[in-house]
C-alpha cells in the first residue's frame, strides 16, 4: 500500500501539490511508520529464537512430519518471517501477497498446504509472544492471510 501510494504520489508531485486524500496514506505510514520499525528489528533480532521456538511446539503436535521435514520447515519459517517483515516496514500488501501466492503453488505442488497452514498458525503464536501487543495487530493480518491462503480447497 504504503510502496505503491508512495510511487503514485510521488509521479503527481511534478504535475500538481497532493490532495488530503492522497496524502492520507502516506500520512497514516508515518505515523505507524516507528511501531512497524520496531517490529521489524524485533522479527529480525529474535529471528533465530522464533524459529526454533516454533520448530519446538510443532514437533510436539506433529513429530512425525517434523522428523522428516524439520530442515524444510526451518527455511521456509525463515522466508515467512522475512516476508512478513519487509511487507511490514513498506506497507507492500501486494507483493506480499505475490510472494505467498508463489510460495502457496510450491507448497500445493508437493501437497503440504495443510501442514503449513498448522506449522504457520504456530509460527504466528510465537512471534505475538515476542511483540507488544500493538506489533501482534500489525503482523496478524499477513499471518491470517497467509493461513487462509494455504487453508484454500485446490
Amino acid at each position: 500500500m504504503y510502496y505503491q501510494t508512495m510511487q503514485k504520489g510521488l509521479a503527481l508531485v511534478g504535475e500538481r501539490y497532493l490532495l488530503d486524500r492522497e496524502l492520507a496514506g502516506l500520512d497514516n505510514y508515518a505515523k505507524t511508520f516507528a511501531r512497524r520499525l520496531s517490529v521489524y528489528n524485533i522479527l529480525k533480532t529474535h529471528e533465530e529464537k522464533i524459529i526454533r521456538e516454533t520448530l519446538s511446539k510443532f514437533t510436539q503436535t506433529d513429530a512425525e512430519f517434523m522428523e522428516q521435514y524439520r530442515a524444510t520447515c526451518m527455511r521456509d519459517f525463515h522466508f515467512v518471517i522475512q516476508m512478513v517483515a519487509q511487507a511490514l516496514l513498506t506497507d507492500n500488501h501486494s507483493g506480499f501477497t505475490d510472494s505467498m501466492l508463489w510460495f502457496q503453488n510450491i507448497l500445493r505442488s508437493v501437497h503440504k498446504e495443510a501442514q503449513a497452514a498448522k506449522g504457520y498458525k504456530i509460527l504466528q503464536g510465537v512471534v505475538a509472544s515476542h511483540l507488544p501487543p500493538a506489533g501482534t495487530a500489525l503482523i496478524d493480518p499477513y499471518f491470517q492471510q497467509m493461513i487462509e491462503m494455504m487453508s484454500l480447497p485446490v
